[in-house]
């Protein structure tokens, strides 16, 4: 047990945001995507979300160079930015909305909805109805319950017919929060 305990001690490391940034920026291919995962998690505090201007421009622009990385980097570097209340990266998050891998353009849409981003909600009432794909729709429907835009009430209530249980229960969910009994 004391065996155990010294190793532990001796390789634990104290990871703080701009930690996590360097090793994204700059660690090996698995250090880059685990630093990214434990950014999301840290951001999860709102006590340890850095909010000055240098935090910000570095994970805007190692979420911008991470399309040509591991594509899990650029996932979590799109939740954690969803964490940190900070609107200016959804214009970030837009762009990641085209992205070529499904669980990234996923992150955006989710984070887009964390952030509260009001100018893309049409885009989002738009994949609510023309994505075929149900994740895709299902992390839209979520988005604009939380940004609650009334422009998507009509599309919200169309989701409620739609054939996924899951995008339903969501619609649903996301109409009681505007009230509506439908």
């Amino acid at each position: 047990v004391l065996f155990f305990f010294l190793f532990k001690m001796l390789t634990y490391e104290s990871q703080n945001p701009y930690d996590l940034l360097n090793n994204i920026k700059s660690g090996s291919l698995t250090k880059r995507w685990q630093s990214a995962y434990e950014l999301s998690n840290l951001m999860s505090d709102p006590k340890k979300i850095p909010t000055d201007v240098m935090f910000n421009n570095q994970i805007a622009m190692m979420y911008e160079k991470s399309i040509h990385d591991d594509p899990r980097v650029r996932t979590y570097l799109a939740l954690a930015m969803g964490q940190t209340n900070n609107k200016d990266f959804c214009i970030y998050l837009d762009e990641g909305v085209n992205d070529g891998y499904l669980d990234n353009r996923i992150a955006a849409i989710k984070s887009i909805g964390m952030l509260g981003c009001n100018e893309y909600v049409d885009r989002l009432n738009n994949l609510i109805n023309s994505s075929e794909d149900n994740q895709i729709r299902l992390a839209s429907v979520i988005s604009v319950g939380q940004i609650l835009d009334f422009s998507s009430l009509k599309y919200l209530k169309n989701a409620l017919e739609d054939e996924e249980a899951n995008i339903r229960w969501d619609a649903a969910i996301s109409l009681t929060k505007f009230n509506d009994k439908s």
